[in-house]
């Protein structure tokens, strides 16, 4: 699903997929990779750390 539009991909060419709403073109796995961090980011926001979370402490001595 490109960032632009929102449509759907169809295959063009062996690794290629082209959206035929935005004109958009890219290779298969990295239009994927940026899918599922976009899911990520989404569902559980840019940051690691839970707001709830302690702060982090630093325990013995060095």
């Amino acid at each position: 699903m490109p960032d632009v539009c929102g449509g759907k991909l169809s295959p063009n060419g062996y690794r290629l997929m082209m959206c035929p709403t935005c004109g958009l073109e890219g290779d298969r796995d990295a239009i994927a990779v940026k899918n599922l961090l976009r899911k990520h980011q989404r569902d559980v926001g840019t940051s690691s750390v839970h707001p709830e979370s302690p702060p982090m402490t630093r325990r013995g001595k060095g």
